[in-house]
């Protein structure tokens, strides 16, 4: 599809948030989508940090108020799943769902493909949501910004679980308690009940201040007048009480409105409030994988983390609070199998696949990682309890034909969260491929346990990329690693492309950089920790003797052995062993190298294959010195 808006334009300048200085113009006439019959409310154009020009059309029916934003990407180089439905007819189609239109024509621009295009587009994105750009005046939700390539529409809200009911006893029980228990803390932030406080008074809430050890304390004491029997107790921010309705949890799908073929589906579990805000991950400025997903030619899912309900604001809650907010102790293993049930019933709907299905979640939402089990609805949750207790009660139990819908997925992703800490209970030799992923920078306990669990998944034997990021803290796998020479955002899309688009593998890196050996060790303290007062290790770069070789998927023995050659200086074959570590998308070299000794390793192209017959179409060779 490759409908162009057409443009005159006046010149004024300005900059954009998070991108190279821009210039944009306001036209004074317009040549534009011919069938949408519209005048644009807006239009400028934007010079990107590629330096790519886009030409931005801002379109809406009536006067919005508080509308939801579409943007609406065309004339990129990107994949286009769908060559059939128009870009008139999808615009349209948006405007009479309410949705304000932000046409971005990138004009063909060759420099138009991942990973540019999803960091441009994320860019602009984040300048509408902070500084209400290119919306000429109308009235928008800054959490409600979605981006759609050209052929893709989008349907939101969709119900997937209720906590009223078909969460355990326990878990409601869990939340009422936390609503009524006064919450002690030496600070105010993200605290619930001072929250209420500021909003409702003294008649809702007790401040009381007592010393305790030489400091200060502050409790919160709720009083007769919130204080909750049951869950219909409970009063949502705008005062009202608690309805089965304000306890559902809910996703949104971004799907090609007529695809030639199935496409794969890339899911984000949210770790956030609202899910689309940037706490969640959908418009956050370095997490640009669930946008970049649709440049792909994927669909794409983001459901909501399993907040208490007063907690989410998607519902109309009070916002994220600390130290508790999440039920995902107690209905963690039903709320995330419903999720994938929930999209597997929707498939033949939206066009894409019941297989083809890679899941992702970090930090809070890493608790996804138990999918990655293919006996996830059987696991025990974190309280002890059996999940299918109560199972009869959920939705999506079944297709429309009466076929049974299981919650199995097709790869992983997961990285510094409850869910990570918790992999003794879900990893075994018949998980689905997963990456696993930590940051040495961050700040919290999530990367304690990072050397225990990359051997655990070493010795599972399942296939796995593990991707180390020293100079990163708590995020996704984003930027350049220094030490390995590769990008670690592309190889997250490799591995994601390679399960789920029978994409050919790709071969990462080596440890010979640099002109010599490098490698990536941790300082201990303790190994397999889990408890907050665990320090975060301590990491290093280190010269090493280990030489390796690292693709994003498995080739096998005999491939690689045609494949790789090692060399000294006098152009002599190296003797010693290449053997695989894990699953074997990790080749080690076992034999003596000499220290101050030259050598040249090779990778031929077009040689190493995986078990399919797929071939690694780019090899490598690197002199480097002992």
């Amino acid at each position: 599809m490759k409908k162009k808006i057409i443009v005159t334009i006046l010149a004024v300048i300005f900059i954009l948030s998070a991108m190279s200085t821009a210039s944009f113009v306001q036209a004074d006439g317009y040549e534009v989508l011919s069938s949408l019959n519209m005048t644009p409310i807006n239009q400028e154009k934007i010079t990107d940090a590629y330096g790519m020009e886009i030409m931005a059309t801002t379109f809406a029916k009536g006067t919005p108020n508080n509308a939801p934003v579409a943007l609406y990407v065309i004339n990129h180089n990107g994949e286009y799943p769908d060559t059939q439905t128009t870009d008139e007819e999808i615009v349209s189609w948006l405007l009479d769902e309410g949705y304000i239109v932000l046409v971005l024509d990138y004009q063909d621009n060759p420099l138009a493909i991942s990973p540019n295009i999803e960091t441009s587009v994320q860019a602009i994105r984040i300048s509408i949501m902070k500084s209400k750009t290119y919306m000429g005046g109308l009235s928008f939700n800054k959490n409600a910004t979605y981006v759609l390539p050209a052929g893709y529409k989008i349907e939101r809200d969709i119900v997937y679980f209720e906590m009223a009911t078909q969460s355990s006893q326990e878990g409601i029980d869990n939340f009422v308690n936390y609503w009524n228990k006064g919450t002690k803390t030496s600070s105010k932030t993200n605290n619930l009940h001072k929250k209420i406080l500021d909003k409702f008074g003294s008649e809702y809430i007790v401040e009381e201040t007592k010393v305790e050890n030489g400091s200060d304390v502050v409790y919160y004491v709720v009083t007769d007048k919130i204080r909750a029997q049951k869950w219909e107790d409970i009063i949502m921010a705008d005062g009202s009480k608690m309805t089965a309705e304000d306890t559902q949890l809910k996703m949104d799908i971004i799907y090609p409105a007529a695809p030639s073929k199935e496409v794969p589906v890339a899911v984000l579990a949210a770790s956030g409030s609202p899910r689309n805000s940037s706490t969640a991950s959908t418009s956050h400025a370095d997490r640009i994988q669930h946008t970049g997903f649709l440049f792909r030619g994927y669909a794409t899912v983001c459901y909501d983390h399993e907040y208490y309900p007063y907690d989410n604001l998607d519902v109309g809650g009070w916002g994220h609070s600390e130290p508790s907010y999440t039920i995902q102790g107690y209905d963690g293993v039903k709320t995330h199998t419903a999720a994938i049930r929930c999209i597997k019933y929707h498939a033949d709907e939206f066009g894409y696949s019941k297989t083809k299905i890679g899941v992702f979640g970090h930090s809070k939402s890493s608790f996804s990682s138990l999918l990655s089990n293919p006996t996830s609805e059987s696991l025990l949750e974190n309280s002890g309890a059996c999940p299918s207790i109560g199972l009869k009660d959920m939705f999506y139990l079944e297709y429309k034909d009466g076929t049974p819908i299981n919650a199995d997925i097709a790869c992983a992703y997961h990285s510094m969260g409850n869910g990570s800490g918790r992999y003794a209970s879900y990893l075994t030799s018949s998980n689905v491929p997963t990456i696993i992923c930590c940051g040495q920078k961050d700040t919290g306990t999530g990367c304690n346990y990072w050397e225990a669990e990359k051997a655990a998944y070493i010795r599972s034997g399942i296939e796995f990329l593990a991707i180390p990021m020293e100079d990163e803290g708590h995020t996704y796998p984003i930027g350049y690693d220094t030490v390995y020479d590769y990008d670690r955002y592309i190889a997250f899309c490799q591995f994601f492309d390679y399960y789920l688009k029978d994409a050919a593998p790709t071969l990462l890196y080596t440890s010979a950089r640099d002109g010599q050996l490098k490698d990536l060790i941790t300082t201990k303290n303790p190994v397999g920790s889990h408890t907050s007062s665990a320090k975060t290790e301590a990491w290093s770069i280190v010269e090493g003797d280990t030489l390796f070789v690292q693709f994003v998927a498995p080739v096998t023995e005999w491939s690689f052995l045609e494949a790789v050659s090692l060399k000294d200086g006098n152009g002599t074959e190296v003797e010693g062993t290449w053997y695989a570590q894990g699953s074997g998308n990790k080749w080690i070299f076992d034999g003596k190298l000499v220290d101050g000794q030259k050598y040249t390793l090779t990778v031929a192209d077009n040689t190493a294959k995986d078990k399919y017959g797929r071939t690694v179409e780019e090899g490598i060779t690197v002199e480097f010195t002992k």
